[in-house]
């Protein structure tokens, strides 16, 4: 008799890790301070705020170091056996009427989104889209991660289609994305 596990294709599973960041009211205050010290925005348009800039190796190396055990944590519990290397990182800021269209990170990698300043009563978490149609309609399927509040991080590969839904309060949100090998 054939085992349920053997009913799928294990390359075709996507990986996927939703955790907390350990020691986040020290962890915030510290990613705050890299903001608040060295964001200039490169970017700012009717969607978003970012600092985004690929050769931002100062944001990477100071990130790594706060969030290493986390990132080592999630990425073991994901069947990465490699310290994860922080490749580039960047903050955004949705205020009113901000939102990101459907993107990825590109091939090879894995990002992440960790959420800075997320109000949970009006905000909602990055949609990932499925690379796979519903089996019964064909149609295509988003997720949305759950109980999703500051100091939440996702890892994802880089290379999932994913989007953030408009920010419909005056509540500001912010996010701390960065992608990694």
């Amino acid at each position: 008799m054939k085992n349920l596990t053997d009913n799928y294709i294990k390359d075709w599973v996507i990986p996927f890790y939703q955790g907390k960041i350990a020691q986040w009211e020290l962890k915030s205050q510290k990613l705050i301070q890299i903001y608040d010290r060295f964001s200039k925005p490169v970017m700012e348009s009717g969607d978003q705020i970012t600092d985004f800039d690929t050769n931002n190796s100062q944001y990477d190396m100071l990130i790594q170091n706060i969030l290493l055990d986390d990132l080592r944590t999630a990425t073991k519990e994901m069947g990465f056996d490699r310290i994860p290397i922080i490749q580039n990182s960047w903050f955004q800021i949705y205020n009113k009427a901000h939102s990101h269209a459907i993107h990825n990170h590109g091939m090879g990698s894995l990002s992440v989104v960790c959420y800075i300043k997320y109000d949970s009563t009006v905000h909602k978490p990055t949609t990932f889209i499925s690379p796979f149609l519903n089996l019964e309609d064909g149609n295509v399927m988003e997720y949305q991660p759950s109980d999703v509040e500051e100091g939440t991080f996702v890892v994802f590969p880089s290379a999932l289609a994913h989007y953030v839904p408009t920010n419909q309060s005056d509540v500001e949100r912010m996010i701390l994305a960065f992608n990694m090998k």
